[in-house]
This record gives structure tokens, sequence and C-alpha cells, in this order.
């Protein structure tokens, strides 16, 4: 009876030490997971700070007016497009507007752009496609503080035979003197078969 009783006191404690040792573990575990999600959670706001750095240093880099060459190359390349429209339309309103405020004080467009109209004789027919690139720029601490763009649209030819070249400098970026951005110079060639000019007309500068 002794043994038995022994027996059945022996089970209930070794009951007792096996359900204290999984609760310990059982606590072990939850405070493995709570310190783990702790450095997950500080991880994640480290990593979205980072991030928000990144994008804050991104704007501030574009807002300062950085430009890589092929960019400036495309951007070129569209204004060119639309001045030439300018022309294929006759929309002298139009075209004077792609100038800056320094050059329209500064010089009669409406005389000018008259008589460049005059100057191509006949409906545009065709061309090559308008192209254009940085040319004369500067960077002061890796920033862009000016940067002037040249465009140049070749092989215009004219249902009366002529061919004629347009050639467009335009101030994208000027830190210093803002009202000097935009257009401030376009010259139209009238070209023979072999390139060579005979007449030029200038607008702007």
């Amino acid at each position: 009876m002794k043994i038995i009783k022994n027996l059945c006191l022996t089970l209930i404690i070794s009951a007792l030490i096996s359900s204290c040792a999984v609760s310990n573990n059982s606590s072990t575990e939850t405070s493995g997971t709570e310190a783990s999600s702790k450095v997950s959670d500080t991880v994640s706001a480290e990593t979205e700070a980072s991030l928000n750095d990144n994008e804050a240093e991104t704007t501030e880099e574009n807002d300062s007016g950085f430009e890589t060459f092929e960019e400036s190359a495309i951007k070129a390349g569209k204004i060119a497009g639309e001045i030439f429209d300018c022309f294929k339309e006759e929309d002298s309103e139009r075209l004077k507007g792609f100038f800056s405020q320094y050059i329209e004080e500064k010089y009669d467009l409406d005389a000018q752009i008259k008589e460049a109209f005059a100057l191509i004789d006949g409906e545009i027919i065709s061309s090559d496609n308008p192209t254009g690139m940085p040319s004369d720029s500067a960077v002061e601490d890796g920033i862009w503080v000016r940067r002037e763009l040249s465009c140049d649209i070749k092989n215009i030819n004219t249902n009366s035979g002529k061919t004629y070249r347009i050639k467009i400098e335009y101030l994208d970026l000027e830190k210093k003197n803002p009202d000097k951005v935009g257009c401030t110079r376009i010259l139209i060639l009238e070209t023979t078969p072999d390139s060579e000019q005979t007449n030029t007309v200038i607008i702007g500068e």
C-alpha cells in the first residue's frame, strides 16, 4: 500500500515538474517572439526612414535643376519640333512666346518674325527630324546654374523647290537671370543642294 502511495506521489511530482518546464518554455518562446517582433519593428522603421531620406535627397536634387545629357537632348529636340510647327503654321504669336522676356523687351520680334516667314518661299512639305543637345552650360557645387540648348532642323523643303535650315539657341536654365530663360536666337538659312547658305534671317539677338 505504501509502495502504491509512493508511486502515485512520484507521478504527481513528475507531472508538476513537466508542467512547470512547459510553462517556462512557453514563456521563453513568448519573450523571444516579442523581442523578435520589436527588432523587426525597429528595422522596418529604420528602413522606412532611410527610404524617406533618399526620396527627399532625390527631390532636392531634381529641384536644384539636375538633368542628364540625355534628358537635355530629348528636351532640346522637343523644343525644336514645337518651334518648327510655328514655322509650318506661320503662327507668329506662338513663336514669339518661346522667347525670353529679356529678348522680347530688347528686340522687335514681330518685325523679325515677319521677315523670317517671308524668307521661306512656299509651303513646307518635308524636313529632317528636329534635333538638339546641351551646349554652353555651367555647374556650381554639382548643381546646374546655367544650361543652354542648341537645336537644329536640316533639309527643310518647300513645294517651291527651295531648301532651308533652322538653328535655334534656347536658354533652358539661368539661375542668376531667370528673365533670360527662353529662346535667345533663331537663325533661318536658305541653302542650296550643296548646303551653301544664300540668305539668312535672325530672330532675337
